[in-house]
């Protein structure tokens, strides 16, 4: 595969650099998509299924996305990357805490079944969007 800019990789490989580079982006970017689906399949059992299931999806979305931009910044000495794990775990901790309370009082009424469900059902893509990669990498999805 040619390359559109002289000197530069092929876009397959820049494409596969990319995927291994940044592969929590990519979890949170399916996690988004499968959000909006989950809530678009809830419509059909009413307006509160649906938003439930998108305040589902956010309360695993907006942490996970807190401690990728946490991790995403640089560290400035050797023993500060294991720092700012800990501070962007412990931050996504808190985060869906807050959260959890905050949609369980403000929020009435709410379908338990598709906020949990949701919120359960997108915990998987953390497993699921690496493991595709590595089948896209070695060409296990050709068919």
């Amino acid at each position: 595969m040619k390359s559109s800019v002289p000197g530069s990789a092929p876009r397959a490989v820049t494409r596969a650099y990319s995927r291994k580079q940044r592969p929590v982006y990519r979890i949170i970017i399916a996690q988004l998509i499968a959000t909006l689906l989950a809530s678009a399949l809830c419509l059909f059992f009413g307006g509160v299924a649906a938003l439930s299931a998108l305040l589902g999806g956010l309360v695993c979305i907006l942490p996970n996305a807190f401690l990728a931009r946490r991790l995403g910044e640089g560290t400035a000495s050797p023993g500060s990357g294991m720092k700012q794990l800990l501070y962007g775990e412990f931050g996504r901790l808190g985060l869906t805490v807050v959260m959890f309370g905050a949609i369980f009082i403000l929020v009435k009424p709410l379908d338990a079944l598709s906020f949990f469900g949701t919120f359960v059902g997108l915990q998987a893509f953390v497993v699921l969007v690496p493991l595709w990669d590595r089948l896209v990498d070695r060409g296990l999805t050709r068919q």
